[in-house]
């Protein structure tokens, strides 16, 4: 499965070591399948891709055309989801295993990302595909590597499209940076109310008493990803300035959506 580990030796910030990490398959094999002059000697190669993501390519080929097409419009998406719950919903959708969901959703968003960084359309992304299988088809796996080069030809056109911008997706990726960034942004909150008491000099009896209130309030920032939770304390009377407040801020956002800004002075 396509990981930290892989995206680390694309862009050269580990050493690439091991078996999993031989490059041994980088440059296009001479002959085609069949013996024919491989067609893609001349174009540039640009996916890395590890010896064992032969299988993530295996999940991916085994789809029908119609499972590639319905990926490819739930990825295009503007809805967002957290990762996990992502998965399940792919599984469902394709009728596969939420492990090789999470391996298929992972192995599509590396090569899409690596793409987008080479400036590639999404017609390229076969092409490097089968340049890999055909390096594979050179070794003890050749008869699973021939035969999911087959199921990527015949499916080449559906997987073009999988592969190709996400417009949709890429809009609402950046209306999300823009609500949940640069500063760290509300990720939850919750109140707590209790009395506290006014004890006599002495410490012998409670004279008094008020409430308290505890605002706990939790962000998350976005560029480190950490978590952090701050509570504060609270009196009667801030809430009644809580509510002033937020009932003017109402008014502003109310005044921002409806365009008013454009013909008047803001506030």
């Amino acid at each position: 499965m396509l990981g930290v580990a892989a995206e680390q030796a694309m862009d050269g910030t580990k050493q690439a070591k091991g078996p999993t990490w031989q490059l041994s398959h980088l440059a296009p094999s001479p002959l085609d399948i069949d013996g024919r002059k491989n067609k893609t000697m001349d174009i540039a190669h640009w996916l890395f891709l590890p010896d064992d993501a032969i299988d993530d390519l295996g999940t991916l080929s085994e789809l029908s055309a119609d499972q590639i097409i319905r990926l490819r419009e739930f990825l295009d998406s503007s809805e967002f989801r957290p990762k996990y719950d992502f998965f399940v919903q792919v599984a469902t959708l394709l009728g596969i295993r939420d492990e090789a969901s999470a391996r298929l959703c992972t192995f599509v968003n590396y090569i899409q990302r690596q793409r987008v960084k080479h400036n590639k359309k999404g017609e390229s992304v076969p092409v490097e595909l089968e340049t890999f299988l055909k390096k594979a088809a050179e070794g003890p796996g050749r008869e699973k590597a021939v035969r999911i080069i087959e199921h990527i030809r015949e499916k080449r056109a559906q997987l073009a499209r999988l592969f190709s911008d996400l417009t949709t997706y890429d809009f609402s990726q950046k209306v999300h940076g823009l609500e949940t960034g640069p500063v760290p942004h509300l990720k939850s909150f919750r109140t707590y109310c209790d009395l506290r008491p006014v004890y006599d000099v002495e410490a012998d009896a409670i004279v008094k008493s008020f409430p308290i209130i505890t605002f706990c309030l939790v962000t998350h920032s976005t560029a480190t990803d950490e978590t952090k939770e701050t509570l504060v304390q609270l009196t009667e009377s801030d809430l009644d300035e809580f509510r002033e407040q937020f009932e003017r801020l109402q008014k502003k956002l109310e005044k921002l959506k409806n365009g008013d800004f454009l013909t008047a002075k803001g506030e």
